[in-house]
């Protein structure tokens, strides 16, 4: 029997001996064809390699290294469907003969690769999997070659926005290269940077960075200073910094990858990616030639590297478009979406969910110029290829349903709006559970909504519910979370709650913050707050600190409107009046909203130098603008009650009243009666029935505003020194001289303290 079997076994040795014999002749001439690119003999030699190996049987090693190798030759001619075939096939030829576990892993690998290059993503991870676990059962948890595959695995997990798993297979990836020595360091250097675009994406942005950096100096001490792979690490890097508002940086690191790749691939087409993020770069630097120049460039490569119909160049001419629309020139923005979206349509269909960022831009361009009617179709158009795609209670659904809301809200279709607006808190509630981030971000669109029809309060239980989401959710990460505190402290501040505002900023204003533009924000608004307290010197400290931090944390328009309140309230009128006419110059093509609030403030510099009559007039202006606003806001309510000021101090008491009275209502009404815009506006109206000789109104309304004053600004600001000694006055009118004084003696303590923090130079 043993000499039948081993008869046997000779007999089936000789046969894969004859039919190796006949395969190898067609994989060698196959090999010599790929090598030379002779890809019509490499296909033929090796399809008859695979037809010889089928005839020894369906499943022999000879067959899956013949599959193997054919499915290669597709594979370097980008025929991704056939080399996913034959590898697939190897796979299971592989299995059934049970060759090694490694050689089945690479087919797996593979397969996962060729899914990957046909943008079938979610298909490629299990097939990457595989090829993990078979590597691992043949390898071990720490052999070399799982790290490629871990690499190939956490590509595809980003590529799926699968972060946490994508960070948690590169990070394998990189433990095991790091303990490789005398290896290419090149594939460590790439999985660096990988794990430095999933930790940006998570918002590690510390860490991100030193990847980032450390992926760069491997690359630069591999390839050299000028080699391409750096470049590609620098782009990405500059993009980072960019995003985190270091243009300056990000336009210093890309512009030396623009120089890397004018020399290496000077003709290809990620060239023109570089210049458009370079472009994007200078463009937040306020450098606008240039960064149209940039554009424009970019765009005459990416229409004729990659071809006018490429993807490069629709992002590019909506960047432009972009930036026209920042500048006013609106035809030229116009053009430029326009080309953009039929770019799109005519590469990808009408209906594809790519297109909507396109009609997103176009109609932007029409709000801007005030045409809401011809947006609306572009919003619905958008929202209802992102419905039929995704389905209504997606997430990515909730832009596309603010959108819209915006363009019904700027066409006073506010019931409609709103319904809108409150479609992604339904979604994300439903989706993410209640105290989930999302669920915050949904809030804060509504609360939008509501400030925007001045609906503050009911915007302020929204807005803290959203604010106790994130403190709880971002307890780990301080930064982020600061930022978030900022501006619920605007939010507060707006809202007249200044006292509480100033606690969370200062506060928030010990902790570092690595962008500088964040962190001038920050002081530019407590900097406000201390004014609006009546601690000037502080006030201006903090702006002047603020500026130094980051010049462009405040539009000059805010610098100087600023500077010259806190200036004319130290009687400095000379210099108050100097920066709110360059303010004025600023404004004269800008928003209503914005000229109105300069034209105010000015007006008001104007008043306290008693030059009444230019005053009234720019008093006159600012009326007009916020008047033709369709609902009335705190801005209308200021200006009013200011106004009111002015009458009261030309004697025109009766002119004043009813300026007082509707400040009153709207303020009550917009912000609440415990908020430090109706107690300033009720010390107002108390001064002047104490003017009149009404002293029980005056008295109710005095300690009213007193009340509400210590609630809202603190007890102890100097702010509302002039509150008690008017107060004061009439107190001693109605013959209470002991409360009176005591009054008064509060009133100095309060006024003092300001006067001895002293004024600092400028």
């Amino acid at each position: 029997m043993r000499v039948v079997l081993g008869l046997w076994l000779a007999m089936c040795a000789l046969g894969t001996l004859k039919a190796q014999d006949a395969v190898q002749p067609h994989l060698d001439a196959a090999r010599r064809a790929r090598n030379l690119k002779q890809y019509v003999d490499a296909e033929r030699e090796g399809t008859a390699a695979v037809q010889e190996a089928e005839r020894l049987g369906s499943s022999t090693e000879v067959l899956h290294g013949a599959l193997a190798d054919l499915a290669l030759t597709y594979y370097n001619q980008r025929k991704y469907a056939e080399a996913e075939s034959l590898w697939g096939r190897a796979a299971e030829v592989g299995e059934a003969a049970n060759i090694a576990a490694s050689a089945q892993s690479w087919d797996w690998n593979h397969v996962g690769m060729v899914r990957r290059a046909q943008n079938k993503t979610a298909d490629a991870v299990p097939a990457f999997q595989r090829a993990l676990e078979l590597a691992e059962n043949a390898l071990g948890p720490d052999h070399p070659d799982l790290a490629n595959i871990l690499l190939s695995l956490g590509y595809a997990q980003l590529a799926l926005q699968k972060h946490d798993q994508a960070e948690a297979s590169l990070r394998r990836a990189l433990k095991i290269q790091d303990r490789l020595t005398g290896r290419d360091r090149s594939r460590t250097a790439e999985t660096m940077f990988q794990l430095a675009l999933v930790l940006n994406t998570q918002a590690k942005y510390e860490e991100s960075e030193q990847f980032f950096q450390g992926s760069l100096k491997i690359w630069e001490a591999v390839s050299g200073l000028n080699d391409a792979s750096v470049a590609r690490v620098l782009t990405e890097y500059g993009d980072f910094l960019r995003h985190r508002g270091r243009s300056a940086e990000a336009e210093l690191v890309l512009r030396r990858a623009l120089a890397i790749d004018e020399k290496a691939l000077p003709d290809h087409v990620f060239l023109s990616t570089i210049l458009n993020d370079l472009a994007l770069a200078v463009e937040f630097q306020s450098k606008y030639e240039e960064a149209e120049s940039l554009f424009l460039r970019a765009l005459d490569i990416a229409e004729k590297r990659a071809g006018s119909e490429g993807v490069a160049a629709s992002r590019i001419l909506g960047n432009l478009a972009a930036l026209y629309r920042g500048r006013g020139r609106l035809p030229e923005a116009e053009k430029m979406a326009f080309r953009a979206l039929a770019l799109r349509e005519k590469t990808l269909g009408k209906e594809n969910i790519n297109i909507v960022y396109e009609l997103y831009d176009l109609a932007d361009i029409y709000s801007a110029e005030k045409r809401y009617d011809d947006a609306a179709p572009l919003l619905q158009r958008a929202l209802d290829i992102q419905e039929k795609a995704l389905g209504s209670d997606h997430p990515d659904v909730t832009n596309a349903f603010l959108r819209l809301g915006a363009n019904l809200r700027s066409r006073q279709r506010i019931a409609e709006a709103e319904l809108l607006y409150r479609k992604p808190l339904d979604i994300a509630e439903k989706r993410y559970g209640p105290k989930d981030l999302h669920t915050a971000n949904a809030l804060i669109a509504l609360v939008s909504f509501f400030e925007s029809q001045s609906r503050f309060i009911d915007s302020e239980p929204l807005y803290r519910r959203a604010q106790a989401i994130r403190e709880e959710a971002l307890a780990s990460k301080p930064a982020e979370l600061n930022l978030y505190r900022t501006r619920f402290a605007g939010f507060l501040q707006v809202k007249g709650a200044c006292r509480e505002a100033v606690e969370i900023l200062e506060k928030a204003i010990l902790v570092p913050e690595e962008n500088k533009a964040y962190d001038a924000q920050r002081l530019f608004l407590l900097g406000e707050l201390y004014r609006l307290q009546g601690r000037y010197a502080k006030a201006e400290r903090m702006i002047l600190k603020a500026l130094d931090t980051d010049v462009s944390s405040a539009p000059a328009v805010s610098r100087l409107s600023r500077l010259a309140l806190i200036d004319s309230a130290q009687q400095r009128y000379t210099q108050a009046q100097l920066e709110v006419e360059r303010a004025l110059a600023l404004v004269e093509k800008a928003p209503d909203a914005t000229r109105a609030g300069i034209l105010a403030i000015a007006a008001d510099i104007r008043r306290d130098n008693r030059q009444f009559v230019e005053a009234g007039r720019l008093y006159q202006q600012a009326l007009a603008l916020l008047e033709s606003w369709p609902v009335e806001t705190i801005a209308l309510a200021h200006l009013l009650d200011e106004m009111g000021v002015s009458a009261m101090r030309q004697n025109r008491l009766v002119e004043a009243e009813p300026l007082f009275l509707r400040a009153r209502r709207i303020f009550e009404r917009i912000v609440g009666t415990e908020s430090a815009h109706t107690a300033t506006c009720l010390w107002h109206l108390a001064s002047l029935y104490r003017e009149q000789k009404r002293f029980s109104d005056a008295e109710q309304l005095f300690q009213r505003s007193i009340a509400v004053h210590e609630k809202t600004l603190g007890d102890d600001v100097p702010v509302l020194a002039p509150v008690l000694r008017d107060y004061a006055l009439m107190l001693r009118m109605l013959n209470r001289p002991s409360e009176s004084a005591a009054l008064e003696a509060r009133a100095k303590i309060l006024a003092d303290s300001e006067r001895v923090q002293g004024t600092p130079g400028r």
